[in-house]
This record gives C-alpha cells, structure tokens and sequence, in this order.
C-alpha cells in the first residue's frame, strides 16, 4: 500500500504569484518622476519542506522576480526620456516553517512563516545621472496565514493567501510530496 500525503516527509514545490511587496514599492517609490512602460516577471518561487511529524516542517525557499522599465518622465524636467532602460532583479532566499493544521484525505490547510535575504540588484543606461547601478542585501519575509493544497498522494495543486517577498495576497503552484 502507498504512503498517504500526510505519511510522506519531503515536499517540491513550484509556484508564482503575479506580483510581491517589491511590486507595491516600484509603483510609489520612484521620486521625480515615473517610467512610461513597465514590465515584470511575476515572483517564481522554488521551495523545499522537511516535515518532522504531521503537522511541522521546516525548509527553504528560492524566489526570483525582475522588472523592466523603458523611458523616464522627469517631473522636474517635463520631459522624457524615451531610450532610458532599466532594470531590478530581485533574489530572494528564506528559511520556512510550515504548521499543518487541517489534514483530509485530499486536502490540508496550512500556515507558513519565512525570514531570509534578499539581494536586489539594479542597472540604467551607462553615463546615466538619473540612477546608476546597484546591488543591495535586504532582509526578506514572507507571512501566509492560510494555504491550502488540494489533490492526490503525491501531487496537488496549491493555493496561498499571504503577504511579503514570495506573493502579494495569492501565490499559485503545484507540490510534489515524496
């Protein structure tokens, strides 16, 4: 007989979420001006659970988010600039630890707390006076008050409602348990 979802030790997962607290930050955070078109990967997130028991597991988790911006609007100038480029690319690595505390046969409800590093790193065109490059060492979290995974013994879907460095409010994605 196969080991149960619950009787299984270790857990990939595999998720992303359309934007993190980075994200927030990008919109407000530009002083004197703000970008004309923007883009952004989204956070991908790569983790790994050990579960000591049923209900508690520690592990890691690996995240990585990248915007893009082309042509600078200057407030001060009243111009734009339309071949400014630049980027931020955001590297995130945190311990977790996970509290199951709703188990069913097809599904369990979850909480999670993460505290790591993230490096943020950064690039405009050369010669610029608007930014220049920059590589930053910042600490990280992430606080998922509820998840949940959902589907058979050793693959489901996941769903995570949480705020920090991994997701803003949803993060998606499928875990494998072995």
């Amino acid at each position: 007989m196969s080991k149960t979802w619950e009787d299984k030790k270790n857990q990939l997962s595999i998720g992303i979420s359309s934007f993190s607290v980075f994200s927030a930050l990008n919109e407000i955070s530009w002083v004197g001006g703000n970008f004309e078109n923007e883009s952004e990967t989204g956070v991908i997130n790569l983790s790994y659970m050990h579960f000591f028991n049923k209900t508690f597991g520690f592990g890691g988790s690996l995240s990585y988010q990248e915007f893009n911006f082309k042509g600078f609007y200057n407030y001060e100038e009243d111009c734009i600039y339309d071949n400014y480029k630049a980027s931020d690319k955001y590297i995130t690595c945190m311990g977790v630890f996970q509290a199951t505390w709703l188990h069913k046969k097809h599904a369990s409800l979850y909480s999670k707390i993460g505290l790591g590093v993230i490096c943020n790193t950064g690039n405009g065109p050369a010669n610029s006076e608007l930014f220049e490059d920059y590589r930053e060492f910042l600490a990280a979290y992430q606080l998922t008050p509820i998840g949940i995974d959902f589907g058979g013994r050793s693959l489901r879907g996941l769903v995570e409602l949480g705020w920090g460095l991994e997701s803003s409010l949803f993060r998606v994605g499928l875990r494998y348990a072995f």
